[in-house]
């Protein structure tokens, strides 16, 4: 299963949507996922992006690690956002 599977399903067709933020590697293992964090959650160009957000439109963003107490604490954040355009240009700097 990809790694985003459980959040697309809770995407709404259009329109701006956000989910998260969520500790990355606690998300994993919640849903029974094996994923490599700084591959998978740090993006530079659309092309590395995995595909099952390509097609959905969607971004994720690093957030950095929790501050919090708890499993938060140390702990890489992510969000997945989609912009109201629908588009991933927005995202990337074209250099």
């Amino acid at each position: 299963m990809p790694t985003f599977t459980h959040a697309l399903a809770k995407q709404p067709a259009r329109g701006f949507w956000l989910y998260g933020p969520e500790i990355f590697r606690t998300d994993c293992r919640r849903h029974g996922l094996r994923a490599d964090t700084a591959s998978t959650i740090s993006v530079d160009h659309a092309r590395t992006l995995a595909r099952e957000l390509r097609d959905a439109d969607t971004m994720v963003l690093r957030l950095g690690a929790g501050h919090g107490n708890g499993d938060a604490r140390g702990e890489t954040a992510v969000a997945l956002v989609r912009h109201e355009g629908q588009l991933l240009d927005p995202f990337f700097l074209i250099d």
